[in-house]
């Protein structure tokens, strides 16, 4: 599974809810949100995010129906809305402006890095177009070096001089 760009960069203040147990599994062993949400092939921590979003009764329902669709050889199975009740209490609330925020930078917000990324892409587009003019950029004059013989067509090989202190 590729992690996304827009990740929350595995932010510790979802541990509680990633680490908390979802059920027994068959076989005896905990599943962790975490595994569970792995097993449904989604980033955690993304998903994480977006469930401190939302309002309480809509991420206990999103998380109901990601548990309910667990295979059976996973969990044993109980009440799925009860689950994600008892799981959602978990989460760090967000606001519409927290959830804005990169990380815990002050003043870095998604706008302003999505603008800073844009720029600096539109930037490096113009740079390669007017390179590409021969605009921009040192140009590389054609080197001839004038010392250099054409190659020998005829098979001799050449004779190189002797120096007199040689023997």
């Amino acid at each position: 599974m590729a992690r996304s760009l827009t990740s929350p960069f595995l932010d510790p203040q979802f541990n509680d809810f990633l680490f908390a147990p979802v059920g027994e599994e068959k076989n005896g062993m905990l599943l962790s949100v975490v595994s569970a949400l792995a097993r449904l092939d989604m980033d955690a921590w993304q998903e994480s995010a977006t469930l401190a979003r939302l309002p309480r009764a809509m991420a206990t329902e999103r998380l109901a129906g990601l548990i309910a669709t667990l295979p059976d050889e996973f969990l044993v199975h109980k009440d799925p809305s009860e689950i994600a009740s008892r799981l959602i209490a978990r989460l760090p609330r967000q606001t519409h402006s927290d959830a804005l925020t990169m990380g815990n930078a002050p003043g870095i917000t998604l706008r302003s890095a999505i603008q800073t990324q844009t720029f600096l892409l539109l930037a490096l587009i113009l740079m390669l177009f007017l390179q590409n003019l021969g605009l921009a950029g040192p140009q590389q004059p054609a080197v001839h070096d004038t010392n250099v013989s054409a190659p020998i067509a005829s098979g001799a090989v050449p004779q190189l001089p002797i120096s007199k202190g040689s023997k």
